[in-house]
């Protein structure tokens, strides 16, 4: 086996487990020093460059000896917008017709701070550049097909949501739980689905940052 299978295998579980400590040393220091929600983003900010990007830039340059805009496939800027644009448009669309205005949900007035900075701008870019950039691309070149790497990536991007909400304790139940992986899961695949079709990251970057903005205007 190569080092570049090993290290593919390797990757999820360090990468989850890594998520679970930042947890835990979030908890502890909260309890601590009863810091702010600013102060909380902060430190998400600077471990998800720490976990998320960091080891993701650094297997790709040490390991892969690639480029990091060929390897991320940080080009076709244009179509990447265009796709981006386009899928997004059509995930507020099915987003609004099918759960926001049945439910009556009122829009949320933004507070422009490092939180909806967090959720809209940080997470989209880290979120995609690790999983759909660097982990997705690592599983084809492993030879897996799109929709099967696609699928693994996915896996990938739902586990790593999971400790936030069970250390938020937001989901009560597994039933709960399950019900909030069915469509992040989904759009996994469509951000994965996104990129591969614009051939080009940003197309998935833009549609999750739009995904994103929507749902702090109607959380």
């Amino acid at each position: 086996m190569s080092l570049r299978d090993r290290y593919t295998i390797a990757y999820p579980p360090l990468l989850f487990g890594a998520w679970i400590v930042a947890w835990i040393i979030n908890v502890a220091l909260r309890e601590r020093f009863q810091w702010d929600a600013n102060t909380d983003t902060i430190y998400w900010i600077a471990m998800k460059v720490i976990v998320w990007v960091l080891p993701a830039l650094l297997a790709i340059r040490i390991i892969e000896r690639a480029s990091l805009v060929e390897f991320l496939e940080l080009f076709h800027v244009r179509r990447g917008l265009l796709w981006g644009g386009l899928v997004g448009l059509a995930v507020v669309a099915v987003n609004f017709l099918g759960k926001t205005l049945p439910a009556g949900t009122p829009v949320h007035v933004l507070t422009f701070n490092l939180v909806l900075l967090n959720a809209v701008v940080v997470a989209p870019l880290v979120e995609e550049i690790t999983l759909r950039g660097f982990f997705l691309k690592r599983l084809e070149l492993n030879g897996r097909s799109f929709w099967s790497a696609n699928l693994l990536t996915t896996l990938l991007f739902v586990a790593m949501h999971v400790p936030g909400w069970l250390f938020k304790g937001r989901f009560p139940s597994m039933a709960s739980l399950a019900q909030a992986m069915i469509p992040l899961a989904v759009l996994s695949l469509l951000f994965g689905w996104t990129k591969t079709r614009s051939q080009s990251l940003y197309g998935a970057i833009v549609v999750h940052t739009i995904n994103n903005l929507y749902s702090a205007f109607f959380p």
